[in-house]
């Protein structure tokens, strides 16, 4: 019996170490923070500990949760509750439901839905607006290839080839004399406008530069002979024959020149002006 009476005192003092050891219990609807029974309906603890509500929010439901005015609706991490309706945070905008910064969203930069993807866009905003992918420069409102074959932006943005050329690497280059100047009336082979040079044929490319324009100016006026190198009708250099106007009386030998003009065939002295007109009256 005596042994008996010791096992339930030892029992008891066991007991009561346990329940000073145990936390304390909170009766609802407090709770348990940190050792202490807290408010669980209450904003800075609402429904667990640590769960403060925002600014305009409240403590209400069952379980308690933060909410929004009188439709107890719960603000979103982007949102904030003002005048009891969630709102989008200061910078940013409502766009289908969700709250976006359309300064930085590439989904939605610069206005909803305006997503930075397709050609020429990196897929990133700045600033509100979609970047340019490398290699691709901003014209107006798009990304071009400046340095690709676009006649109208070759080089640079609103920079456009003359009528004919093409647009190879960001450069205009021409594909027939017929498109060059006159101060420069040749293409060369580089799709530059140059200067004529000399040649045993008179210049045949000033010849088929005059039958696409329709001209007679098919000599070479050669800078290798003190020209001018351009195109001209007939050629006074040293080494001009007296029938250079012959050609434009019969040019049936050159038939890339078939469509330049006749001339009358009296038309066969070539003038300063380096026309070909009929010869002077010798007196």
């Amino acid at each position: 019996m005596r042994s008996l009476l010791l096992l339930l005192a030892l029992c008891a003092a066991n007991a009561s170490a346990r329940d000073l050891l145990a936390p304390p219990k909170c009766a609802l609807p407090k709770l348990l923070c940190d050792g202490v029974c807290v408010n669980g309906n209450l904003p800075n603890n609402c429904g667990a500990c640590g769960n403060v509500c925002r600014p305009g929010e409240s403590c209400a439901g069952n379980p308690k949760r933060c909410k929004c005015g009188p439709l107890n609706a719960s603000c979103g991490p982007l949102e904030s509750c003002r005048d009891d309706v969630c709102v989008c945070n200061p910078g940013l905008t409502r766009c289908d439901g969700a709250c976006k910064n359309l300064l930085t969203d590439p989904a939605s930069c610069g206005a909803c839905g305006n997503a930075c993807t397709g050609a020429g866009l990196s897929g990133q905003c700045v600033d509100g607006v979609c970047e340019c992918a490398p290699g691709f420069v901003r014209c107006g409102d798009q990304c071009i290839n400046v340095l690709g074959d676009d006649v109208n932006n070759c080089g640079g943005c609103g920079e456009t080839c003359p009528e004919g050329n093409v647009c190879e690497a960001g450069v205009c280059k021409c594909t027939s004399s017929a498109q060059c100047p006159d101060e420069a009336p040749i293409c060369g082979a580089d799709g530059k406008c140059g200067l004529c040079t000399y040649a045993g044929d008179k210049g045949l490319p000033c010849a088929v530069r005059a039958a696409a324009l329709g001209t007679t100016e098919f000599q070479c006026n050669y800078a290798e002979l003190g020209g001018n190198g351009r195109c001209v009708e007939c050629n006074l250099g040293p080494r001009a024959k007296d029938n250079d106007c012959a050609f434009l009386i019969d040019h049936s030998a050159y038939p890339e020149a078939a469509s330049v003009p006749t001339i009358p065939a009296t038309y066969t002295y070539c003038s300063a002006e380096k026309k070909c007109i009929p010869p002077p009256v010798r007196r």
